[in-house]
């Protein structure tokens, strides 16, 4: 039932997963509007956190956005969302996913100052030194190190 429920909504929804495709974590702007869909960046990801989360949950949505968008959406569970204090619905998922873009700006400019390389340059440093010449994301480096925190209060490390 799933599984077919998953593939109507995509197709339903596909214009909006097509639209966010190309974005990424560590550049996304959540204000721009999508001319063709006539919603911001921000609207969009509530508007499919909705839509799945009707039938896959809370977390079961995060995790099917994820791998539809791999570049932009960062997983969540119960407890990653406790750590961030952020409530179970489409205004708490956007609101999480910016405080994970807060926490990569944040390990970005570190970087940075630290090496003393470009951004692009940081980005591609510290994906190379997590995974050497495997293929991830920021996103994914945000879920792992939320996994390796869970239980650990995170604004602590989102500086404002």
């Amino acid at each position: 039932m799933h599984i077919e429920k998953f593939e109507e909504t995509i197709r339903n929804q596909i214009e909006y997963v097509k639209a966010l495709r190309e974005k990424a974590l560590e550049n996304v702007d959540y204000n721009s509007q999508f001319e063709n869909l006539g919603v911001s960046v921000g609207d969009a990801i509530r508007h499919l956190f909705s839509q799945f989360a009707n039938f896959l949950g809370a977390t079961g949505a995060s995790k099917a956005l994820h791998l539809l968008l791999p570049k932009l959406i960062v997983i969540w569970d119960s407890k990653i969302r406790e750590d961030y204090e952020v409530e179970a619905n489409a205004d708490g998922f956007l609101q999480f996913q910016k405080l994970s873009k807060k926490l990569v700006e944040n390990a970005l400019i570190d970087f940075i100052k630290e090496y003393h390389v470009t951004r692009d340059g940081a980005i591609k440093r510290i994906l190379e030194l997590r995974y050497g010449k495997k293929i991830k994301t920021l996103a994914k480096l945000i879920d792992e190190f939320n996994w390796a925190t869970k239980g650990q209060n995170k604004s602590r490390f989102i500086q404002e």
